[in-house]
């Protein structure tokens, strides 16, 4: 491991061990960061964690009054065309105003969230989502409830308060919508006040911030290199052409863990060779090998459980779970994965988007080219066969 990069760890660790313990000032210093690293942050933005931001910070938009929970991660770019098209697709993440993100979502680029807007804890965004929706699921499915969650909430403070003991941390002198009622305390705060930075805490603090920044690696093909010869010395077999996120954990059990040429291996993913479940009353633990075939395409955060093949030229969207074998040419995503289309057409709506779009795709060389065959045509109904209806056995 180069010096550099074991530095850096030993700094992220004492950060930390230094973490802000003032909830509001750590909100306040999170969006100060954001704003100072090039991402449009409005007023009132309350991000009480950092965000995993895998791409570039300046496209990110946030409006006013825009909170986030922890364990987020927010693509603004996409690196599935890279290994076909040579191209990598940056598109900016967008919440309009008055938006929740729960913690653990993943936003993917190009997504805009709409005003009044709820993401739910877990959630996979890979569509917008419309203004007074709430949007839960792997991937997001958007219903339009935010009024009728709101109005219940009221209804709920008044007949249960004793499970509202606890303040928030700030509130908003007018409702959501002017017709809507207003419930509660109203609680100000100065938010047009930066981040409290005295005390030798915070002072320390901030030089470690300083000193990690410094030694942090930014050239993420160094950092693939790295954490591929680390894999293939541990006896993990990694194809030619690859590109593997150094956040991405693989079962480190020798040769259990295959990874063919140009494939992408994105941030945050995870792959298991093993599964402990009530080894502690079997005494045996499963070990099945785990197979990712030339030309694939693991996006952030997928989770790739043991005995599984992700079939040739295979793309695995952001945050599935794949559970079974994925067929060759294929785009899976959701909890469980299941096909959503081919990777042929999911490239060809990639080729359109790049026809109306050009400023958004740039050259990127992080994987080897890989080529995909001509898609198959959908086999025609044999005409000789007769309906259905007419050669089901009768119910008489």
């Amino acid at each position: 491991m180069k010096p550099r990069i074991f530095l850096h760890r030993v700094a992220r660790r004492l950060l930390w061990e230094l973490d802000e313990r003032d909830f509001f000032n750590r909100a306040q210093l999170t969006a100060s960061k954001l704003r100072q690293a090039g991402a449009k942050i409005g007023p009132c933005g309350f991000a009480a964690f950092p965000l995993d931001i895998d791409g570039p910070v300046h496209l990110l938009e946030a409006g006013q009054w825009v909170g986030w929970g922890e364990d987020i991660i927010v693509l603004t770019r996409d690196l599935t065309p890279v290994p076909y098209l040579g191209l990598r697709r940056e598109a900016p993440v967008r919440l309009v105003e008055f938006v929740d993100v729960g913690q653990g979502s993943i936003l993917t680029a190009g997504v805009t969230i709409g005003p009044r807007a709820v993401v739910s804890g877990g959630t996979v965004v890979l569509e917008d989502v419309p203004p007074d929706c709430i949007a839960i699921g792997n991937p997001a499915r958007s219903s339009p409830v935010y009024r009728r969650w709101y109005l219940s909430r009221l209804q709920d403070i008044r007949a249960r308060p004793h499970l509202y003991t606890e303040q928030a941390v700030f509130t908003r002198e007018a409702p959501p919508w002017p017709d809507a009622p207003r419930e509660g305390i109203h609680i100000t705060r100065d938010l047009e006040k930066g981040p409290d930075m005295s005390g030798v805490r915070r002072r320390l603090r901030r030089l470690l911030d300083w000193a990690a920044e410094q030694l942090r690696e930014t050239d993420e093909q160094v950092l693939s290199d790295e954490r591929i010869r680390i894999l293939r010395k541990a006896g993990t077999r990694v194809g030619e052409g690859c590109h593997v996120a150094d956040s991405a954990w693989i079962d480190p059990r020798p040769g259990m863990v295959e990874i063919g040429n140009s494939c992408i291996i994105g941030k945050r993913v995870i792959i298991f060779a093993h599964d402990g479940f009530a080894q502690e009353f079997t005494g045996f633990v499963r070990v099945a090998p785990v197979k990712i075939l030339d030309g694939c395409v693991l996006e952030p955060g997928v989770i790739v459980q043991p005995g599984v093949t992700i079939g040739p030229g295979s793309i695995v969207r952001a945050g599935a779970l794949v559970n079974r074998d994925v067929p060759p040419y294929t785009v899976v995503a959701g909890s469980p994965a299941k096909p959503v289309m081919s990777t042929q057409a999911y490239i060809r709506q990639l080729e359109a988007d790049r026809q109306a779009h050009p400023e958004r795709y740039l050259p990127d060389a992080r994987a080897g080219r890989f080529s995909l065959p001509p898609e198959e045509p959908a086999a025609a109904p044999n005409s000789h066969e007769a309906p259905p209806s007419e050669t089901a056995p009768s119910r008489s």
